[in-house]
């Protein structure tokens, strides 16, 4: 793979700099320049014109564009198993609060239910008491 990139670079070189001269022959003949005048300067917008025209030419441009989609590819894949992730922490969720709803309506119950026979406990201990009994004669005589 080495050597492939040092055989290219020469080829790249010279592809840019055909690409550079022809931008640069083309702005001159904008301008209004001839072959005895001055050639126009190089600007930073006619070289990224000719990297541009360059990675077209030579492909990078489509290899660059298939790498955004592998990667446009795997970012889907990996949103729709977040999504499924999501789905399944929902679920957990639902079933976790319906036990812990059962849970507390038992305990609801149950603490009724104690608190009821605590009551009627304490109701019959009242009324069991000398103080209670002398206060519902006092009531009924």
């Amino acid at each position: 793979m080495l050597g492939k990139n040092t055989e290219e670079t020469p080829a790249k070189e010279n592809l840019t700099a055909t690409l550079l001269n022809h931008l640069a022959a083309t702005a001159g003949e904008i301008k209004g320049n001839h072959q005895g005048q001055e050639e126009a300067p190089l600007t930073l917008a006619m070289a990224s014109q000719a990297l541009l025209r360059e990675a077209i030419l030579t492909g990078t441009a489509n290899q660059f564009l298939d790498n955004v989609h592998l990667w446009i590819e795997k970012l889907r894949e990996f949103l729709s198993q977040a999504d499924s992730g999501v789905d399944a922490v929902a679920n957990i969720v639902s079933i976790a609060k319906e036990a812990l709803e059962k849970e507390l309506a038992l305990s609801s119950t149950q603490a009724k239910a104690e608190n009821l026979s605590t009551s009627f406990q304490l109701l019959w201990n009242l009324i069991h008491t000398q103080e209670f009994q002398q206060f519902s004669g006092r009531l009924l005589a």
